[in-house]
């Protein structure tokens, strides 16, 4: 994995990653968490480039990772199994979010709904609503709630 230092534009690689194929990172702190293609999800400390947490099992095709505004909660799609997840810091179990399985999309409470292929997760600034792109749309999910609505693209496809 290489890390890019905007100020000036160093260029360095992270150590020991060996064979890890990584699909996707965001920067918590000191940390890079980071999805790969095993599914897994890894914490690795810059400084060293060393894991220092690993969240197994996360999904089957974990794509893309987000992390809540105040760094306490990871949150990623399931691709294949079309649905959405967390994963608080503090420990390493996976909580359902949102979905049934992949398919057409179909909005509704979060146990019905249906994800076409959900890629990327984001958050609402207050953290109270994630969007998510899928296969032709964007979705959102009342974390409150667990109300699941599309909000660009077919509601259905």
């Amino acid at each position: 994995m290489k890390v890019i230092d905007v100020a000036s534009t160093a260029v360095s690689t992270l150590p020991n990653q060996g064979s890890i194929s990584f699909l996707s990172c965001v920067v918590v702190g000191d940390h890079i968490i980071a999805s790969e293609t095993g599914g897994d999800i890894h914490e690795i400390l810059i400084s060293s480039g060393e894991p220092s947490k690993s969240y197994a099992d996360a999904g089957s095709y974990v794509r893309f990772v987000t992390v809540s505004h105040d760094g306490n909660t990871i949150y990623y799609s399931d691709v294949s199994a079309g649905q959405i997840y967390k994963i608080p810091r503090s420990g390493t179990d996976k909580i359902w979010v949102a979905g049934t399985t992949s398919g057409n999309n179909v909005d509704g409470p979060a146990d019905q709904a249906v994800f076409s292929s959900p890629q990327k997760v984001v958050l609402s600034k207050d953290d109270t609503t994630a969007y998510v792109s899928t296969y032709h749309a964007i979705r959102s999910i009342d974390l409150a709630s667990g109300t699941v609505t599309t909000l660009a693209g077919p509601t259905s496809g």
